[in-house]
């Protein structure tokens, strides 16, 4: 399924222009990067970023971040708002399940962040469909 495009990020973005069209490139090149982002690094001489092909170094992921007007934090809440949509658009897995795979230690922390990426609850969003 195709996700509908998320007011963080176009927010963050901005819209309809090449310097939008370039930020958004870049989250979706980096994006399985972020993803592991989610997860406790290995233990590799500098974690996540160290076990790409071409390593970065933290800063300089944050200085390009900062040049396309994008914080870190910015991108990896983008990440967590798309897998819990997803997620959620699954009836196999439960809140708490879903909660977890975020890498939110209390199910009120996903609710919590849930409603401020998307104004409503994970219940919500997911209907009464799947009460």
């Amino acid at each position: 399924a195709v996700l509908p495009p998320s007011p963080l990020l176009a927010e963050q973005a901005g819209t309809g222009t090449s310097s939008s069209r370039k930020r958004d490139s870049v989250i979706a090149r980096n994006r399985p990067k972020l993803t592991l982002s989610l997860y406790p690094a290995p233990h590799v001489p500098g974690g996540w970023l160290g076990i790409f092909s071409q390593p970065l170094s933290q800063r300089s992921l944050q200085r390009k971040l900062a040049a396309l007007g994008l914080t870190f934090q910015g991108v990896v809440d983008e990440t967590r708002h798309e897998l819990a949509r997803r997620y959620l658009d699954d009836p196999a897995r439960s809140v708490t399940e879903i909660t977890f795979l975020l890498g939110f230690s209390e199910q009120s922390a996903f609710t919590r962040a849930f409603r401020r990426w998307s104004g409503m609850t994970p219940s919500a969003y997911r209907g009464p469909s799947f009460g």
